[in-house]
């Protein structure tokens, strides 16, 4: 999605289907849940936490495998999602500590 689209997209549906179009989730529990939360997706309009159900997915994905993609998905479109606030918010939610755990990870799994 283009920054001009993101920025008019305030249930931030485009950023979830972004992540189930392009992050390959192996494990299925997690692959449900980010279904369940783009079902959910215009919930996040009205709810002004509703970052903490994006927080949920990826907290639940956290010490897996499946963590580093998002977090990969998310850095490739760094500068584009941080136009929009709902956007900053989620990747603000992952926090540094745990985008450098998850890089260390992949590459890791990686050697």
């Amino acid at each position: 999605a283009r920054a001009s689209e993101l920025a008019t997209d305030p249930s931030g549906a485009l950023i979830v289907d972004g992540l189930l179009a392009s992050v390959e989730l192996p494990d299925a529990a997690t692959a449900e849940l980010l279904r369940a939360l783009a079902a959910s997706a215009e919930r996040l309009a009205v709810d002004k936490h509703g970052v903490c159900v994006l927080r949920a997915a990826l907290a639940h994905a956290r010490g897996a495998d499946t963590m580093a993609p998002v977090v990969e998905w998310l850095r490739e479109r760094e500068a584009e999602l941080f136009q929009h606030r709902l956007a900053r918010q989620l990747y603000d939610a992952l926090g540094s500590a745990e985008v450098e755990r998850a890089i260390t990870r992949s590459v890791g799994a990686a050697a």
